[in-house]
């Protein structure tokens, strides 16, 4: 089962995404997040293999080392496919790079196996998934125009940072960035 790096918003923040998603859910439209089990998150990385006891180190390290990101959600955008993603996507900071960065030497050091090229530094694009496996694409632009109520921009937080398993989601640890 692949595993991913998630961080995870201040409560305002996180009220919001699942308030969408569960609307998304109850349209018809988009329920894979609402059912999932997961949290709003922007996802850093996704393995197909690591240790999971020393991933936890590394998380708790970073996360003790590392004060709440100030983040600004800016846009919804679409990975379009045969499964679309709808999703709402913060300014590309260089504060946001530089942890994804580390992040990324970090877990390579200790032999952490990459999963989707899509999350390597260079290729990564910075999102919160609100709607994913749309598989009909008539469906894209209502679960669009549903989106448009969130906030832009929308000022938050990154407040913690963890580790999941998947499908099904299994949260393993999270950890909180210093105030």
């Amino acid at each position: 089962m692949p595993y991913s790096i998630g961080l995870y918003f201040d409560q305002i923040t996180e009220t919001i995404v699942k308030t969408l998603w569960q609307q998304l859910a109850e349209m018809g439209l988009a329920d894979y997040y609402h059912v999932s089990g997961n949290r709003p998150h922007i996802t850093v990385r996704i393995y197909n293999d690591l240790y999971v006891s020393e991933a936890e180190k590394i998380l708790y390290q970073f996360s003790q080392s590392k004060r709440h990101i100030p983040i600004s959600f800016q846009h919804i955008g679409l990975f379009n496919g045969l499964d679309n993603t709808v999703f709402w996507a913060p300014v590309v900071t260089q504060e946001l790079l530089a942890h994804h960065s580390e992040l990324e030497n970090l877990f390579r050091q200790a032999g952490a196996t990459p999963g989707l090229e899509y999350y390597a530094p260079g290729n990564w694009i910075p999102h919160c998934g609100l709607a994913m496996q749309v598989t009909r694409n008539e469906l894209v632009p209502q679960i669009i125009e549903v989106c448009q109520s969130l906030p832009n921009p929308h000022a938050g937080q990154i407040t913690e940072i963890g580790l999941i398993k998947f499908r099904p989601v299994e949260h393993l640890c999270s950890f909180s960035l210093k105030k």
